[in-house]
């Protein structure tokens, strides 16, 4: 690896991870529009999201407000292609948000 990169690495999540998820989650729901929530979660009330997520599950089709550009070229440097945007689903921060969909063949 390069000078200055990071390495990821990326692992199934386990319920010990459940309060480090549960907080990363609830900063995006008090700060942005990533998520339409409005109210904080309790690890209590994430696990069943953490649980509907098998290791071997699925995971091809992400989301996000468009919010701005950065969330793009992010998304196409992790080999999604973006599929369709639907226009002012949501509604937060007084304002309505179109949301983009992407996905990446497994």
């Amino acid at each position: 690896m390069a000078s200055g990169e990071t390495e990821i690495q990326v692992r199934p999540g386990v319920e010990d991870d459940l309060k480090a998820l549960t907080d990363l989650y609830n900063h995006y729901v008090r700060e942005t529009a990533i998520t339409f929530d409005t109210e904080p979660f309790t690890p209590r009330e994430r696990r069943a999201w953490l649980l509907s997520h098998p290791e071997d599950g699925p995971h091809r089709l992400r989301v996000a407000t468009n919010a701005n550009s950065g969330s793009a070229r992010l998304h196409a440097r992790f080999g999604f292609r973006h599929v369709g945007t639907h226009r002012e689903v949501g509604r937060k921060f007084g304002r309505y948000w179109d949301v983009a969909w992407y996905e990446k063949p497994l």
